[in-house]
C-alpha cells in the first residue's frame, strides 16, 4: 500500500493593517490579507476589485491607433469597400470575429470573415489567406486575436494594395542585440528591436509605445474596445451630429497629449449609451475567461458584468448552446465558461472548422 505525504499549506504573510482595511471596505480581515497577498493594495485597486463598475473601465481612446482604426473602418464602410475579418480558431478568436462582424454588419458594411484551418494554416494570418482574399475582391483585411507576427502575410497584402488593420493582444516579435554601452553589456541587458508588420494600423496594448493601462486584454477585449469607439462615433440616432469629430481624430492621431489638450472636442459615449457594444460584452467576458487572462482591473469588471448578462443574452446561438449544455435557468460562473461553453466553441476548430462556431453566434433565429 502506497502512502501519500499530506500536503503542507503555507500562509503568505505580507504586512498590512488588515483589520483597518476590512473595516474600510466592509470585508473580513482574511479577504483583506488575500488582496494584499495578490498585490492589490492601493485604494483604487481595492475599490475596482471589490466594487468596480463599467464607469471604472479604461478609456478606449487611450488604446493606441484605435481611434484611427475606427475612422478608417467608417470610411471603408461608407465607400462600400469589401472588408474581410480574419480571426483565429480558439474561443478568443471566435468571439473577436463575432464582435467585429456583428457590429460592422449592423452599420451596413460589406463584410465577411475567414478563420484559419488549425491543420492546414496553423495560427494566424498567412499568405494563403491573403491570396484568397485578393481573389475574392477584398479591399480591407481586419484581423483579430492575431496578426502582430504576420509580417510576410501583411507584406503580401500591401503588394496587392490592400488596406490592413491588425487588432491583437499578443507580444510582437523582436530581435535582441548587445548594447554599445559596456556597463549594460556587463549586466547582460540587451537592446530589443521590435519587428512590426507593415500594416496601415496596429491596435494592440502590447505594441511598443502604447500607453493603454491594461496590458492584459484578450483579443476580444481589444476588438470590443475598438467597436465601442466605432459605435460611439458612427452608430445610433445622433451619429450624424458626431461625424465632425472624425477630422479631429485623424488630425490628433494617436498622440495622447493632443487628445487630452483637445478633449473638449472629443465626446465618446458611455458604455451604457452604446447598446450594440453592451450586447457584445458577454462575448468579451467569455473570451477573457477562456483565454485565461488576469481577472483584475477592468478584466474583472468586464467578466463580472458579462457573467451577469449571460443568462439573458439575446444572441440566439448562445442561447441555444446554453440550453443544450444544460446550464440554463441559473446564474453562470467562470467554471461554466472555462469548462462548458468555452470548450464547445473551441471544438469547432478542433473537429472541423471554427467557421461553424462563428456561424452559430451569427444566427438570427
Amino acid at each position: 500500500m502506497s502512502y501519500t505525504q499530506p500536503e503542507k499549506w503555507v500562509e503568505i504573510r505580507k504586512g498590512g493593517d488588515f483589520a483597518a482595511i476590512g473595516e474600510k471596505y466592509g470585508i473580513s480581515p482574511v479577504i483583506a490579507r488575500i488582496l494584499r497577498n495578490r498585490e492589490i493594495v492601493s485604494d483604487e485597486e481595492i475599490h475596482d476589485f471589490l466594487f468596480g463598475t463599467l464607469e471604472d473601465m479604461e478609456d478606449p481612446m487611450l488604446l493606441d491607433s484605435a481611434p484611427e482604426a475606427a475612422v478608417l473602418l467608417y470610411k471603408k464602410v461608407r465607400a462600400g469597400c469589401r472588408i474581410r475579418i480574419i480571426g483565429d480558431y480558439d474561443v478568443d478568436g471566435i468571439c473577436s470575429t463575432f464582435i467585429l462582424y456583428d457590429t460592422l454588419r449592423r452599420d451596413g458594411a460589406d463584410i465577411d470573415y475567414d478563420i484559419p484551418d488549425r491543420i492546414r494554416d496553423g495560427f494566424g494570418l498567412n499568405v494563403r489567406l491573403i491570396e484568397k482574399a485578393y481573389q475574392d475582391g477584398v479591399d480591407t483585411i481586419l484581423t483579430c486575436d492575431n496578426g502582430i507576427a504576420a509580417t510576410d502575410a501583411v507584406s503580401k497584402a500591401k503588394e496587392y494594395d490592400m488596406t490592413v488593420i491588425l487588432t491583437d493582444h499578443h507580444e510582437p516579435n523582436y530581435e535582441e542585440a548587445d548594447p554599445d554601452d559596456v556597463k549594460m553589456t556587463a549586466s547582460r541587458q540587451k537592446i530589443r528591436t521590435y519587428i512590426l508588420p507593415p500594416a496601415d494600423l496596429i491596435v494592440n496594448p502590447k505594441k511598443p509605445g502604447c500607453t493603454y493601462p491594461n496590458k492584459d486584454l484578450c483579443g476580444a477585449g481589444v476588438a470590443w474596445k475598438l467597436m465601442q469607439i466605432y459605435e460611439s462615433l458612427y452608430m445610433g440616432p445622433d451619429a450624424s451630429d458626431r461625424l465632425n469629430e472624425t477630422d479631429f481624430l485623424c488630425e490628433a492621431g494617436s498622440d495622447e497629449k493632443n487628445r487630452q489638450s483637445n478633449g473638449n472636442r472629443l465626446h465618446i459615449k458611455k458604455l451604457a449609451d452604446c447598446p450594440v457594444t453592451m450586447e457584445h460584452l458577454p462575448f468579451a467576458a467569455i473570451a477573457t475567461v477562456a483565454d485565461v487572462m488576469k481577472l483584475t482591473g477592468e478584466n474583472r469588471i468586464l467578466v463580472q458584468k458579462g457573467l451577469s448578462m449571460l443568462p439573458d443574452i439575446p444572441n440566439p446561438g448562445m442561447q441555444a448552446l446554453i440550453r443544450q449544455t444544460g446550464i440554463s435557468g441559473r446564474q453562470l460562473n467562470c467554471y461554466d465558461i472555462g469548462f462548458i461553453l468555452g470548450p464547445c466553441l473551441n471544438a469547432g476548430g478542433r473537429l472541423d472548422s471554427a467557421m461553424r462556431s462563428v456561424a452559430l453566434l451569427t444566427q438570427q433565429d
